[in-house]
């Protein structure tokens, strides 16, 4: 796709850029002629998108309080609308699908996007559930990416259709999952970090090359020069001690500071805020440079942090490290809105992908099973061969391909051959029902089955398994176990049909919209309806009403 042509916007200097933020705040570029009466309903000239990744909706009841007073969640709750249980309809509460059903009002089971991985039959391998084979990711060797797995529409492609191309849309994240669904089919710019790309980077089916400012971006600020050592603004001595057992990932061990340059674990990078901080320098620069809110069309910016789901992943997100995150990310994220705000007329919405589990460690305090554990598909993996080959003999080429949480596959023989295939379906479940930490484990061709359940749980499974994945097996863990793909002493995750995964909290903020709370859970699918409200277009699936106001 080739790049659309620029929009007329502010004139950039190259001190204007050096300014920053300072220069959002200043208003450079927007217009306030006088208007006379009249005065015709006000419209969102950029609407924004910020996604706190794993910020589930007790996550940040438990963290609110402690927030910064000039930050995020203040701008939006003292001016907007809190809704503090958005409730996804699926329970595979991934990032990959939950980015996906936030700009589309729908799940994996008609997205085709059902987990953040998945196994290549044709590779025999673990890639990104948006790797196409086919379009190579911008600088990297060996690196694919594209859109050709998402099977519906978002927002942003309403948005385009609308305006016929003339908006801007830039959607710009840590991870290609939580990147590409929200820019949709044909946005300005889907930037998204990969570090053996050199930094941000994108996919050959969007773009031939980076914009310009964008190479002079990473040039002039190479992504290892943004590495910080991480002390906490304060003791968050009402928490507990720093170290807690459970804590600690990615050669972090689990007490402050944390010193992420001698570290191997790209990962460890983006648990640092500094990470954050990167991102938005590259959202303020979008900003300037794309001209984003300067005219009449609306504009549609988003912006995926990660940062909050990596730190609780490794920390947990009850840990010191999760509370400090969380503050120091909503304080600048804080001060980037408000700067928008006073230079253009601004919509915000900022929610969540998913939730989490407590850390296993802490099942008891949140009267979840004492069962709790901690498992990994590496490690189910042989266990589960070595059980079929035991029961139904050995053969060549085995049973099982690969095992991609929430899926297992089995090889292309058995696959093809429905008589092996139900054998090896009842075999697996039956044994795999046993294992500690295994919760559900379905049959991908009960998928409409389970749709048509009037039971909640069997429905919202049904919802989470795209019928024509790569998957044989859907599998996810019992109440209070979390599961990964790598093995780990620490840590917790998340991908389960409990409400501690699926109830995330949406603000909402601008104009025609009411200020006050929404206690009741709401349906998830009402977010896509909000932003496009917002942005005076069709919803991708309409249906489900924008959230405006108090019910």
């Amino acid at each position: 796709m080739s790049p659309l042509p620029r929009r007329s916007g502010p004139a950039l200097t190259l001190a204007a850029v050096a300014l920053g933020t300072s220069v959002l705040a200043s208003g450079c570029g927007a217009s306030h002629a006088t208007r006379s009466e009249p005065v015709p309903a006000p419209r969102a000239r950029l609407v924004v998108l910020v996604v706190y990744d794993q910020v589930g909706s007790w996550v940040l009841d438990l963290h609110a309080p402690h927030l910064d007073p000039a930050g995020a969640y203040h701008f939006l709750v003292d001016e907007g609308l809190h809704v503090e249980r958005a409730r996804y309809a699926y329970a595979g509460t991934f990032t990959a699908p939950g980015h996906t059903a936030i700009v589309s009002g729908v799940g994996p089971s008609e997205s085709g996007i059902s987990s953040n991985r998945v196994w290549d039959l044709a590779r025999h391998a673990r890639v990104s559930s948006f790797d196409d084979a086919a379009h190579p990711i911008l600088g990297r060797e060996g690196g694919f990416a594209g859109l050709g797995t998402l099977r519906t529409a978002v927002v942003a492609d309403r948005l385009f259709e609308a305006s016929g191309g003339r908006a801007r849309i830039v959607a710009v994240g840590m991870k290609d999952r939580s990147t590409l669904p929200p820019g949709g089919h044909h946005p300005t710019l889907s930037l998204w970090f990969d570090p053996l790309a050199g930094g941000f980077t994108t996919t050959s089916e969007l773009l031939p090359v980076l914009p310009a400012w964008v190479e002079d971006f990473r040039a002039r600020t190479p992504w290892r020069s943004t590495y910080r050592t991480w002390e906490p603004l304060r003791a968050y001595d009402e928490l507990g001690p720093d170290a807690q057992p459970g804590e600690g990932a990615y050669g972090f061990d689990a007490t402050f500071p944390h010193d992420a340059a001698a570290l191997e674990d790209t990962d460890a990078y983006l648990c640092l805020p500094s990470s954050t901080e990167y991102l938005l320098s590259l959202a303020e620069r979008a900003v300037l440079e794309e001209g984003l809110g300067a005219d009449d069309v609306p504009d549609f910016l988003s912006i995926s942090i990660a940062g909050t789901d990596y730190v609780g992943h490794g920390f947990g997100p009850e840990s010191w490290e999760a509370r400090d995150q969380l503050v120091r990310v909503d304080a600048m994220l804080g001060h980037f809105l408000r700067a928008l705000a006073a230079r253009t007329e601004l919509a915000v919405v900022l929610t969540a992908d998913h939730g989490v589990a407590p850390l296993p460690e802490r099942a008891a305090l949140h009267a979840l099973p004492g069962t709790a554990r901690r498992w990994s598909s590496a490690e189910e993996l042989p266990v589960l061969r070595a059980h079929l080959d035991e029961v139904l003999g050995p053969r060549e080429g085995g049973w099982v391909d690969g095992w991609v949480v929430p899926w297992v596959s089995f090889t292309d023989a058995v696959r093809a051959d429905p008589v092996l295939r139900a054998r090896a379906v009842e075999a697996s479940r039956t044994f795999l029902r046993t294992r500690p930490g295994i919760g559900f484990v379905f049959d991908r061709l009960e998928g409409p089955t389970l749709r048509a359940s009037d039971d909640e749980t069997s429905h919202a499974i049904g919802l989470s398994i795209d019928d024509e994945a790569s998957g044989d097996l859907y599998v996810l863990p019992s109440e209070g176990s979390v599961v990964d793909d790598v093995a780990g002493a620490t840590g917790t995750a998340h991908g389960s049909p409990y409400a501690y995964d699926r109830d995330v909290p949406v603000l909402v903020r601008g104009p025609g919209v009411s200020h006050g709370a929404i206690s009741d859970v709401v349906p998830q699918a009402r977010v896509a309806a909000t932003l496009a409200h917002l942005l005076g277009v069709e919803a991708p699936h309409p249906g489900a009403a924008p959230l405006l106001a108090p019910e």
